[in-house]
């Protein structure tokens, strides 16, 4: 598959992704170690950043024992993914508006407020999303919505 290929949300069956804490927790090595490694080039290029958080295909990583065992090779784009930084910018709030918001999700006894979506992945303890998923909430609260992903392929 060439660079180019992007994977579209129509087909949004995502990918196994991970984060720098995953891949210490792989690696069974300090995050300060995994930080350095990512410094000095050892994964490469992350597939994606999101809200400031690297993000690679985890089959890249393919043997725990190995460190030095990394799949460099190209792979499709991912799609836009958002992370709660994304989502305030997408809606012109501030990030803790976003994450009083995330939290609705977990009361949700507010019937009367719409609850926001549900992330689609946690990374690196960060929730996120796909730039359609806050759509609905966008619509439903009369929200002005200007997702970063907005060319959506």
């Amino acid at each position: 598959m060439s660079r180019e290929e992007v994977i579209t949300i129509e087909s949004m069956q995502l990918p196994a992704l991970i984060g720098l804490e995953g891949i210490a927790s792989l690696y069974q090595r300090k995050p300060n170690t995994i930080y350095a490694w990512k410094r000095r080039g050892k994964f490469g290029k992350p597939d994606l950043e999101v809200s400031g958080k690297s993000v690679w295909y985890a089959d890249r990583f393919r043997n725990p024992e190995d460190p030095t065992d990394i799949d460099l090779g190209e792979r499709p784009a991912l799609p836009p993914i958002l992370g709660i930084a994304d989502v305030a910018t997408a809606f012109d709030v501030t990030v803790h508006a976003v994450e009083a918001w995330h939290k609705r999700t977990r009361d949700a006894d507010e019937a009367s407020t719409p609850a926001p979506p549900p992330p689609r992945l946690t990374i690196s303890y960060a929730p996120m999303w796909l730039p359609e998923d806050w759509r609905p909430f966008a619509e439903a609260t009369g929200r002005p919505y200007n997702p970063p992903g907005a060319q959506i392929k």
